[in-house]
């Protein structure tokens, strides 16, 4: 079980307004690495991306509650911890050693980052003829 969990906070609804990132390594199911930046967006802080931020902490709080973990929510480094772990657990529950597969194997095909943009996570398309 090889893979990175990312969470990354934005100032404001601008997807380009980053405040801090977290990032979890796992090898081989242990997590090997964990690292925290926090960034200066150069843009102003909203207080309704604030509100939202609260609202999706909220669904991975009730998450994280279900598997025993305990996060610091609104913290970077501690959102991935608790989505690496959570990662690990349904993964172990699935007797899945790859989370591409994993995600496969309930319909869903993960996203990409590339130059210039990104393909967002998403249900795989059934072909219907």
């Amino acid at each position: 079980m090889n893979f990175t969990a990312i969470d990354f906070e934005t100032a404001n609804l601008n997807r380009s307004s980053a405040c801090s990132l977290g990032l979890v390594q796992v090898r081989d199911g242990i997590v090997t690495g964990e690292y925290e930046w926090l960034i200066d967006p150069q843009q102003p802080f909203n207080r309704m991306n604030m509100a939202i931020h609260e609202l999706s902490s909220h669904k991975l709080n009730m998450i994280s509650n279900h598997f025993g973990i305990r996060p610091n929510h609104h913290n970077a480094l501690d959102d991935a911890r608790a989505c690496a772990q959570i990662m690990l657990k349904l993964m172990e529950q699935q007797k899945v050693c790859d989370p591409l597969l994993f995600a496969k194997s309930l319909g869903f095909q993960a996203g990409s980052l590339y130059s210039g943009g990104y393909t967002s996570f998403r249900k795989y398309k059934i072909n219907q003829k």
